[in-house]
């Protein structure tokens, strides 16, 4: 991204100190990595069950948090901001935080100084998926798993290289995320646009090439899933042997016209639980 200086100057006279804030000189028309957005209270709604559409505005879209919450894990996160400093808002949300109205999400630019934050992980899976299971209506496919905490000002772009300051706060929730629980329905879901996370285990998603036999392609999703899963436990830092109690989760066969007939994807999402540290 190029960035362009803009010096402001915290005080006159001698010994005076240059606070030099960075400044996009575009904006970007998408993010890429990140589904982050600005919160339109200063009270983060940390576990709170919302629809796909809740990603692109403000928490007032999530119903909040059920009795499904509570097998969301709550713990602390070390002091992160949104990728860029790139965060989406709602109208309302946009228009609190010093932007102009309209229609859609907006997107602004965040100054901030990172303090340490909040994150929500699936803390119980059999529970939560018995939850699901049971209770429809408290069970989504999507849930606020990160508040953002910090220090800073939004800017707002108001055409070109051109940007004008909203409004600031000081050591504060601003902006969340949402992950995904794959338990919100039996098949295809939120699992397959983003891997859940959880506290004490690791998913693992296989995706086959498309074929033209379902039982090819859920032939392919199961050895990719094992390469998948064996990747996960590296990156944790576990034992390759973990892999045999991997269980699986969620199917998803999806099938689509192509060239030479009907074709088949195939998508398996599995839970491998971790030895817990000792204490």
């Amino acid at each position: 991204m190029i960035l362009r200086w803009a010096a402001i100057l915290a005080a006159a006279g001698c010994g005076a100190k240059t606070v030099v804030v960075v400044t996009p000189t575009v904006v970007p028309t998408r993010l890429d990595d990140e589904d982050v957005h600005v919160l339109f209270h200063d009270e983060a709604p940390l576990g709170a069950f919302g629809e796909e559409v809740g990603r692109g505005g403000d928490e007032r879209m999530a119903p909040g948090r059920t009795v499904c919450s509570e097998h969301l894990l709550v713990r602390p996160t070390p002091a992160t901001a949104p990728k860029g400093g790139w965060v989406y808002a709602s109208p309302e949300a946009n228009a609190r935080r010093g932007g102009g109205g309209g229609e859609g999400d907006h997107l602004a630019w965040v100054d901030v100084v990172p303090a340490a934050g909040l994150e929500a992980v699936i803390g119980d899976p059999s529970a939560l998926a018995a939850c699901c299971a049971t209770q429809a209506d408290a069970c989504t496919g999507w849930f606020v798993d990160r508040v953002f905490v910090g220090s800073g000002t939004f800017h707002h772009p108001t055409g070109g290289a051109n940007w004008a300051a909203g409004t600031s706060f000081t050591g504060v929730p601003y902006a969340f995320s949402m992950g995904s629980n794959p338990y919100a329905t039996p098949d295809c879901g939120a699992w397959q646009l983003e891997l859940p996370r959880a506290a004490d285990g690791i998913y693992a998603l296989g995706v086959s090439n498309a074929t033209f036999a379902e039982r090819t392609a859920t032939a392919d999703a199961t050895a990719r899933l094992r390469e998948s899963a064996i990747a996960g436990l590296r990156a944790a830092g576990a034992s390759d042997a973990l892999v045999e109690q991997m269980r699986e989760e969620r199917w998803c066969i999806d099938a689509f016209p192509g060239a030479g007939g009907e074709q088949f994807i195939a998508q398996v999402l599995a839970y491998i639980p971790l030895p817990k540290a000792a204490p």
